[in-house]
């Protein structure tokens, strides 16, 4: 659910704007959270006024958008109760992840069932407004719908957008489709679509909180209060849900790479001298040219709803403000020397260590037996894989040989439930491979599969949609794997967090008395035999 994450980051909190007036100590987040509902109703009246509904539209607009903040409202409550979950379990998990000797099997158990109810919970809510968006595409435009998704997200950058499209966004798929790095990740796009649901940019337009007083205003209603999306203890939940998850992530990695007590040492060192580069991002706003944009924003919205439109200085004007106020990005503002840290950071690893640092995806609970640990630069464990091999070998020749159709159906949906379906054209060559590696694994003896069991899980995984796709996707950007790589130690051995999770980590470790871990349970009970559990 990335997309949804960063989209409900833009709309965090919107209560009633306080003056236009700030301390010198407002952070960034203070700021952005001071100004989003003005922010919100400027990107409902841009699109509404853009958009020229008649009055039967805007009716049948009004109503949908009431049912999607309904939908909200409840999603908001429930997702509570699963983040103070997740809070619990997601804290006791990092407590024994910061001593890397494993875990006990009723904290993994409880920080999987956390963690699924918050993907289950998001992909309801998916589900629940995407027949409400399609319900909205029916009664606008294919134009009228263009406009709405430009304006989905109520955050300052889309807001400043100078111009809206009145014509449908063009794909130029005519220059993609024979791209096969396109391709292949608009099919994982999709896998992960299937699997954690989509609010659609047109979905997203529909929960902005502003949009319902906006059309009320159109149709000359009662404008109602423009509705908090999220209370100051969501917000918070959620900060520290994302916080626990990132510690976690960071761990498992630092936990995977195996690092000598020097390179920890020097690795701390870099990535401290990196947050000094990083710093201005968390930096107070500067508060002359945060009121000046206050200002200007209020002096927008009242443009819009005199009905007129937004002069392009005006919004050169803001765009300038907000960067001066530190509320926006300056262009190419990553700054050098991050870079030269990372090759710093490289020059200090293996080659095993950045192979594992190539393959690695952020996973709540690691894919490894942290008593027994898979050494870095090897292949990742088959043991989930191998075990579905042998159930299949456990069945009855008998039964076997009368259910050999449903049974080879049955494993087939649960690979394409968990790796993707398989387009009708390739799926008949699919139940073939399927089949040949079934009847192969059931007719070794048990000496020979020992053997061989590897070799066959290997070919198992292959037969996961999403895991070919990926490996082929791997293939075709070799070329680009050294940015790749960099990027890798940029975003995970370089972020914010890292001198204290390490430094937390130090301390647990030498903290630990003799006998103290012998409690933790290498990962037995809800590690699907090496697949990381979802959500990551």
């Amino acid at each position: 659910m990335t997309m949804l994450k960063r989209w409900l980051f833009a709309v965090m909190t919107l209560g009633v704007l306080v003056g236009v007036s700030v301390a010198q100590s407002l952070s960034r987040d203070e700021a952005i959270e001071r100004i989003q509902p003005l922010i919100a109703e400027i990107a409902a009246l841009r699109a509404v006024n853009a958009m020229q509904l008649s009055q039967e539209q805007a009716k049948e607009l009004l109503s949908i958008a009431k049912r999607v903040q309904a939908i909200w409202s409840e999603y908001r409550e429930r997702m509570k109760e699963v983040l103070r979950e997740q809070v619990e379990a997601f804290s006791a998990f990092k407590s024994e992840d910061l001593l890397n000797v494993g875990f006990t099997p009723e904290t993994e158990r409880r920080t999987a069932i956390a963690s699924k109810k918050g993907k289950d919970l998001n992909k309801w809510l998916a589900d629940s407004i995407a027949p409400l968006a399609e319900e909205a595409a029916k009664v606008l435009t294919e134009e009228q719908c263009s406009i709405a998704a430009q304006m989905h997200s109520a955050n300052l950058g889309a807001v400043l957008r100078t111009r809206l499209s009145p014509s449908p966004l063009s794909r130029k798929q005519s220059d993609r489709v024979f791209d096969p790095v396109v391709k292949i990740r608009e099919e994982l796009a999709a896998i992960h679509r299937a699997e954690y649901g989509e609010i659609t940019p047109l979905g997203r337009f529909l929960l902005n909180p502003a949009l319902v007083s906006v059309l009320e205003r159109k149709l000359e209603l009662p404008p109602s209060p423009i509705q908090p999306l999220v209370d100051s203890e969501f917000v918070e939940l959620e900060r520290t849900v994302k916080t626990l998850r990132t510690d976690i992530n960071t761990l498992n990695l630092i936990n995977g790479l195996h690092l000598t007590p020097e390179q920890l040492k020097r690795l701390h060192e870099i990535a401290t001298v990196a947050n000094g580069y990083m710093a201005e991002k968390t930096s107070t706003v500067d508060p002359e040219a945060f009121n000046e944009l206050v200002s200007t924003l209020q002096r927008m919205k009242q443009l819009l709803l005199n009905g007129r439109e937004i002069p392009v200085t005006m919004f050169v004007r803001a765009g300038r403000l907000a960067r001066e106020s530190g509320l926006l990005a300056k262009p190419n503002s990553q700054p050098v020397g991050l870079r030269e840290l990372a090759q710093q950071v490289l020059s200090i690893l293996t080659e095993e260590q950045k192979q594992v640092l190539a393959d690695y995806k952020p996973c709540l609970i690691p894919p490894k037996n942290l008593k027994d640990p898979v050494r870095v630069g090897q292949a990742p464990s088959n043991t989930g894989y191998i075990r579905a091999l042998e159930r299949i070998r456990q069945i009855p020749p008998a039964i076997y040989a009368r259910r050999k159709a449903q049974i080879v159906e049955g494993l087939a949906k649960q690979i394409e439930a968990n790796g993707g379906a398989y387009p009708p054209e390739e799926r008949d060559e699919f139940i073939r491979r399927l089949r040949d590696l079934i009847d192969r694994a059931r007719a070794l003896s048990d000496a020979d599969f020992a053997l061989q069991a590897e070799k066959l899980a290997d070919e198992l995984r292959m037969l996961y949609r999403k895991e070919a796709l990926e490996k082929r996707l791997k293939e075709l950007t070799a070329d680009r794997e050294s940015e790749v790589l960099l990027g890798k130690v940029i975003a995970n051995l370089l972020h914010p967090r890292l001198p204290v999770i390490l430094t937390e980590r130090q301390l647990a470790q030498a903290n630990l008395k003799p006998g103290e871990g012998e409690g933790l349970k290498s990962l037995t009970v809800y590690n699907t035999g090496g697949i990381c559990p979802k959500p990551q």
